[in-house]
């Protein structure tokens, strides 16, 4: 492999873990590496959501999947193994043996964030149920990087009719 291409896969190495291992304060939403456009999700009733300018969702089974370099999470209808209440989220978590727990509601549901080991080794999740138009919406993660789960749960927040 010659010095050029060293150098580029170098940098672009520095620049991968650099931008995945931003923390942000899960209170604000996190710094973007790319604008911000709301995308309207036609599977889900129309729903709305504001993701990385560009991002296409891709169905994935009964839900849609949304990958970027800000955000990864699927969207869809809840389902009978769906936690009903934030109290069922957090014995899953703790189930999952989650630290770093954080939850909190929302006006038409909650949500709870925590890391837990997994088989890639350290893991986190996500998961945000939304009450709205009538129906239940599960918005929800697990990924290697706090960045992208961060970024999942501001977009997750942003979901509306």
């Amino acid at each position: 492999m010659n010095i050029t291409c060293r150098i580029f896969l170098s940098t672009a190495l520095s620049l991968g873990a650099l931008a995945c291992s931003k923390s942000s304060d899960e209170a604000k939403a996190p710094e973007r590496l790319q604008e911000a456009s709301t995308i309207t999700l036609a599977e889900l009733d129309n729903l709305k959501v504001d993701v990385a300018e560009g991002t296409e969702p891709n169905k994935m089974g009964g839900e849609l999947m949304i990958m970027s370099m800000d955000e990864s999470f699927t969207v869809g209808p809840v389902s009978s193994s769906t936690p009903a209440t934030l109290d069922d989220a957090k014995k899953i978590a703790g189930e999952e043996k989650g630290t770093a727990i954080k939850s909190g509601s929302l006006d038409d549901g909650w949500w709870i964030s925590y890391q837990a080991p997994s088989s890639l080794g350290e893991s986190f999740y996500l998961k945000v149920r939304r009450e709205m138009a009538g129906k239940s919406y599960i918005c929800q993660t697990s990924v290697g990087h706090k960045s992208l789960r961060d970024g999942a749960l501001a977009a997750c927040k942003s979901l509306r009719p």
